[in-house]
C-alpha cells in the first residue's frame, strides 16, 4: 500500500510516497519468502520492499541467511526456465556487451559471423593473405593444422568500421601471434604498419 505522509498537525506538508508492507507479506518474509518474490507480487522493486521492511522494524536477512533459504534446486530451476525461454542467452549477451537488457538488439557473435561469411570479408581476407604470401608477418610461420592463419585488423574494426575491408588495414598473423594482440591493438599499430612496409 502507498500512503501520503502527513505532518504532526495533520496537514499534507510534503507529499512523500512510502510503501507499507502488509502484515501477511511480513509474515511470509519471516517464514522464508524472498523480498524479490514479494516485490514481483506487489509490482515494485525488491529494494523498495527491503527499505519498507526496515522502516517497519523488520530485521532484514543477511546474504548468508538468504542463500540458505534459496535452495540450489530453486536456483537451478529458475536458471533452467531462463535457458529454455532463451532469456539467459540474452542476459549474458547484454552483460558481455556491457549494455542494459532493454538496449540489447542482437548477439555480437551473430553479427561477427554474418560479416565473416560475407563475400566482402572473404575477398579482404584472401587479399591480405596473398599480399603477405600466406605467412605470419610476426613469426614468419606458415599455416599448420594446430596453428592457422588469421587476418588481423591493424586498426580495430569496431572503432574504424570504414577501414574494415581496407587491405592496408589488414595483416596476416598466425593464431598464436594473433592472441597476443588482444587489447593491445593501438600499441601495435605502427609496428604492424612497419612490418608490411618493410615486406613491400
Amino acid at each position: 500500500m502507498i500512503i501520503n505522509i502527513l505532518n504532526r498537525n495533520g496537514y499534507e506538508w510534503q507529499k512523500k510516497r512510502m510503501l507499507i508492507i502488509s502484515d501477511i507479506d511480513i509474515q511470509k518474509y519471516l517464514n522464508g519468502e524472498t523480498a524479490l518474490s514479494i516485490s514481483n507480487r506487489i509490482n515494485c522493486s525488491a529494494s523498495a520492499v527491503i527499505n519498507a521492511l526496515k522502516r517497519q522494524g523488520i530485521k532484514i536477512r543477511g546474504l548468508s541467511e538468504a542463500n540458505k533459504i534459496i535452495s540450489q534446486d530453486k536456483l537451478k530451476e529458475s536458471a533452467e526456465k531462463l535457458r529454455k525461454s532463451g532469456k539467459m542467452s540474452i542476459l549474458l549477451s547484454a552483460g558481455h556487451q556491457k549494455i542494459k537488457v532493454d538496449q540489447w538488439v542482437e548477439f555480437s557473435s551473430t553479427k561477427n559471423n554474418r560479416e565473416r561469411y560475407s563475400d566482402e570479408w572473404k575477398e579482404w581476407r584472401t587479399s591480405v593473405f596473398t599480399r603477405d604470401n600466406f605467412t605470419c608477418m610476426q613469426c614468419k610461420c606458415k599455416s599448420t593444422r594446430t596453428n592457422s592463419l588469421h587476418p588481423h585488423h591493424i586498426k580495430k574494426r569496431s572503432s574504424y568500421p570504414d577501414l574494415k575491408y581496407d587491405i592496408n588495414n589488414g595483416i596476416t598473423l598466425c593464431a598464436k601471434c594473433h592472441v597476443l594482440t588482444f587489447n593491445k591493438e593501438e600499441k601495435l599499430e605502427e609496428y604492424f604498419k612497419n612490418l608490411i612496409k618493410n615486406k613491400l
